[in-house]
């Protein structure tokens, strides 16, 4: 009984070896498409998280800011639901409004007038061609003018640079020309936050519509996708890292911060025992691996041999 089972299970494999050996091209076209899928899979899930944890990580600490400069965490939510709901409408990329929201707060900027700010930049950066880099460049400069509480000529350059007449603007906004407003800042008449509330009502009257106009446009439309990607990982990494502060990856991370840190306070030979146990779990962790990369190969010398003993290669 047990010989015909014997010879049945050797039937049965030499059935199943013919079979693989038959389809074997078969077979590998198909376990290198699962293996390539399985890398792509694993590759978005990657990008994603490293995304979406990029983007949480500074909306926590943008809110961290707002709340000390606002002086409550529930301003600080209301805060950034409105530039939440205007970056919906915005072709500016929502970290960038965030980072120039925290800059001009930072630099001292009314939270109500930040919004304003930002929106007549973008419509001004729009119409001129730019780019999200150029509107953080412009958004810096005018917190430096509030900052300094004096606006220069050389702000004037650095809006001309990127296609903007800020002097014109400010002029138009106050019912005077632009060499009306150069002549005011050279002589140091004109008020930094003046200036930059007229700027922002300039740049808002006159551009009116340009950021719907960058929307239409393939440039927009890439920028579209490029935010919806965005909030999705963003999303995904939200049980992790929370919008609003905390998580379960800032738990983890600060419990492991706290272990380390209470290593340092271990009497001395606590710490000799610890080490010896950490030392010995990473050799124990490395034999255990070695002996599972190690096995296919044991069991193929092994089927070899028998194989040669059974054509007599190593009988006497």
């Amino acid at each position: 009984k047990t010989e015909t089972s014997w010879k049945n299970s050797t039937s049965t494999l030499g059935k199943q070896a013919g079979a693989t050996q038959q389809y074997s091209d078969e077979l590998s076209t198909v376990g290198t498409a699962l293996t390539v899928m399985g890398g792509a899979v694993l590759g978005v899930g990657a990008a994603a998280a490293k995304t979406g944890a990029s983007f949480q990580s500074l909306q926590q600490t943008s809110r961290a800011a707002l709340t000390t400069t606002m002086g409550s965490a529930e301003a600080a939510a209301g805060q950034m639901k409105k530039l939440n709901e205007y970056g919906q409408r915005s072709w500016v990329m929502r970290d960038v409004l965030i980072r120039a929201q925290t800059q001009m707060t930072g630099f001292g900027i009314e939270t109500k007038k930040v919004i304003p700010y930002l929106e007549g930049l973008a419509e001004a950066v729009a119409a001129s061609g730019g780019s999200n880099q150029q509107f953080e460049e412009l958004a810096t400069t005018m917190s430096k003018i509030h900052s300094a509480q004096k606006i220069t000529a050389q702000d004037f350059i650095e809006f001309g640079n990127r296609g903007i007449d800020a002097a014109a603007l400010i002029g138009e906004a106050m019912g005077k020309t632009g060499a009306q407003i150069r002549q005011e800042v050279t002589a140091g008449t004109l008020g930094a936050d003046e200036a930059l509330d007229a700027l922002a009502q300039g740049m808002s009257t006159k551009f009116e519509g340009a950021t719907d106009n960058i929307r239409n446009t393939f440039r927009g439309a890439v920028d579209n996708l490029s935010a919806a990607w965005r909030d999705f990982s963003a999303e995904l990494v939200s049980p992790f890292i929370k919008t609003e502060g905390g998580g379960l990856g800032v738990s983890a991370v600060n419990g492991l911060a706290d272990m380390l840190n209470a290593y340092k306070d271990l009497p001395g030979p606590v710490k000799v025992a610890t080490t010896s146990l950490v030392g010995f779990g990473a050799a124990a962790t490395t034999l255990v691996g070695t002996t599972m990369l190690l096995a296919p190969k044991v069991v193929e010398t092994m089927e070899a041999l028998k194989a040669l003993n059974a054509a007599g290669v190593l009988s006497d």
